[in-house]
């Protein structure tokens, strides 16, 4: 289904799969509001590569992820995608294209506006840009919950609730190394093996 296909193309957004775990949930020192939180410095450019999966309602699908950031845009590349061999989203100012690995192309303003034209779905694609470095969303109220050691271990904005249940420290970064993003029947899992952090 191509509904499916897009979600898991457009930033990551899932995983739930056979060698994925749910995170160990820890205890929180504090519940803040984002806007008394000091988050951590995050790099502006960077790369992480790992595993996705979603899970929405009973259908559920793996992928291994590449992910690349940077000033003039973003590119995502998910191999084994529901069988579909690989997918590519690639992202600049006003332009959004994704490709399937039969060459059908479908293109967009932004991520949320093309996942919602071809899935008829509203999911949180311009988001998990955020979640994903353990940062909050600039322009969304929420709440933060950190442990012992002033980590995020949680993230609750707009109705989507973030867990990370662990961080790894890349090139002077604090970047996460698990991240479950769940909201009703929607749940999206990564497992982060590496972060390349440019300078």
């Amino acid at each position: 289904m191509m509904w499916r296909l897009l979600v898991l193309g457009f930033g990551v957004l899932g995983l739930v799969g056979c060698a994925v775990q749910p995170p160990a949930s820890a205890p929180a020192a504090e519940t803040l509001s984002i806007e008394a939180w000091q988050p951590p410095a995050s790099p502006e450019a960077w790369t992480l590569s790992g595993r996705a999966s979603l899970q929405f309602e009973d259908e559920v699908g793996t992928a291994s992820l590449r992910w690349q950031e940077s000033a003039d845009g973003y590119q995502l590349d998910l191999r084994g995608a529901l069988g579909s061999g690989r997918l590519r989203l690639v992202g600049s100012a006003g332009m959004v294209t994704l490709t399937t690995a039969d060459g059908e192309q479908h293109t967009a303003a932004n991520p949320a506006e093309l996942v919602r034209a071809v899935t008829g779905y509203a999911l949180p694609v311009g988001l998990l840009r955020w979640w994903v470095l353990g940062q909050p969303v600039p322009w969304m109220d929420g709440e933060v919950s950190l442990d012992a050691q002033g980590r995020a271990i949680a993230l609750n904005q707009g109705g989507w609730r973030v867990r990370y249940a662990r961080h790894a420290r890349y090139d002077g970064y604090r970047l996460p190394a698990r991240v479950e993003v769940r909201h009703e029947v929607i749940e999206v899992r990564l497992i982060i093996r590496d972060w390349q952090v440019e300078r």
